[in-house]
């Protein structure tokens, strides 16, 4: 509060208090109190001074008007009070104003970090993608070059069993060559025509197990054979499994060598 509107106060305190002490002195002398002595019995008689009356009558219809420099401190203070409301109201305002701001802000803030991330995950999984697909290439070459290499190494087996199949071949052809020779050498052959074939079962070191003549052209024809193949035991054998596999079961034709062509 300031001294001004104190000063105001203390002044307006005053003339109250001086107003009220005059109307209490007013009404002491205005009032004529009779002794008892004097008077008659039950008789009370006071003096009033109707202009006294009338006067306080008209003062306490008038209304206590406040001091122009009173209201003035008022008008003042109460301005004072508006504009602290309103400076309150000012700074609630851009209170508000700055939270609604930083929320704007945050929010734009967190946007952004969102929408990073989301261009962040989207550029990994772009790369992954790549490197998948980087992966499956690889593998796809190396399945391919797998298959192609599995493929030389069948056909190169292949054609290695082709060779030495042919090998094999070749050498029983050489083997069936050299028995039949054998036995020719036991041979002594007919003066007639025709030809015996016989079936010739081998074992181990070219040992005759069995025989068995399958077909005779000419008369007789297969007796001298028949005997030669038993003289001429055992015959050549190789030593490679696969040749003699091939020679455990063999058919020899005879005929005279004139005939063959």
């Amino acid at each position: 509060m300031s001294k001004r509107l104190i000063i105001s106060l203390v002044i307006s305190l005053l003339a109250h208090l001086l107003l009220l002490l005059g109307m209490i002195l007013a009404y002491s002398f205005d009032s004529v109190a009779v002794p008892r002595d004097k008077v008659a019995p039950n008789i009370r008689a006071v003096a009033v001074d109707g202009a006294a009356i009338k006067q306080r009558k008209e003062v306490k219809k008038t209304p206590q008007k406040t001091p122009p420099k009173a209201q003035d401190d008022k008008a003042k203070l109460r301005k004072q009070q508006e504009e602290r409301k309103r400076q309150q109201q000012i700074a609630e305002e851009k209170k508000r104003k700055a939270a609604e701001a930083k929320k704007q802000a945050d929010a734009k803030k967190k946007q952004a970090e969102e929408a990073k991330r989301q261009k962040e995950l989207a550029e990994q999984k772009k790369r992954d993608e790549a490197e998948r697909k980087k992966r499956e290439q690889a593998l796809a070459e190396q399945r391919q070059r797998e298959e192609e290499l599995l493929a030389e190494q069948m056909a190169a087996e292949q054609q290695a069993m082709a060779a030495e199949r042919e090998a094999v071949l070749s050498e029983v052809e050489i083997y069936k060559t050299r028995i039949e020779a054998r036995i020719r050498q036991y041979w002594n052959q007919p003066e007639f025509q025709g030809e015996c074939t016989f079936n010739i079962r081998l074992g181990p070191g070219g040992i005759l197990l069995s025989y068995q003549e399958l077909a005779e052209k000419g008369n007789r024809y297969c007796d001298s054979a028949e005997r030669a193949v038993a003289k001429a035991a055992p015959f050549p054998m190789s030593k490679n499994p696969a040749v003699i596999d091939e020679l455990r079961s063999l058919n020899i034709l005879l005929r005279p060598k004139q005939d063959i062509n």
